[in-house]
């Protein structure tokens, strides 16, 4: 009889934790395999990796550094780097926003990137490289029509 009542209680015990409430703490805490990173680009908004940066950096290197991603946004700032490269900085579009993307491109999309307004809604195709003083820098980034 007891061997019946602990087998039910761990039973119990294993099926009924409670789910994380925040649906992000279900991504996998590994990133998946290459093959499937390759399969699929990622496609992600400006607000969830942000979100993800902010909650836990070690984990969200684990989830996008290195990864090629298109990511959409509010651009917040269109300017040269202090070493002259092409900047875009892209976030949520909120008020007070300290975290945001920092979007490197390459000379040839000059004409591009200078169309662009503070405000204008992007989809950046780049690839991340982790955070940097209040930025996700994102490199060899390019425009994606939409």
């Amino acid at each position: 009889m007891r061997k019946a009542l602990l087998a039910v209680a761990i039973v119990a015990a294993g099926c009924c934790k409670d789910a994380p409430a925040d649906p992000k703490e279900q991504k996998p805490a590994t990133p998946p395999p290459t093959s499937a990173v390759q399969a699929r680009k990622m496609k992600v908004e400006a607000s969830e990796i942000l979100s993800d940066y902010e909650s836990n950096e070690v984990r969200a290197d684990g989830w996008y550094r290195g990864k090629r991603m298109e990511v959409t946004g509010k651009v917040s700032e269109v300017a040269k780097d202090m070493s002259d490269e092409i900047m875009v900085v892209v976030g949520t579009g909120k008020p007070n926003e300290v975290l945001k993307l920092r979007c490197m491109f390459s000379d040839r999309w000059t004409s591009q990137v200078a169309a662009l307004s503070r405000g204008n809604v992007v989809t950046v195709d780049c690839r991340c490289e982790g955070m940097s003083i209040f930025r996700v820098v994102m490199s060899d980034c390019s425009l994606v029509n939409r």
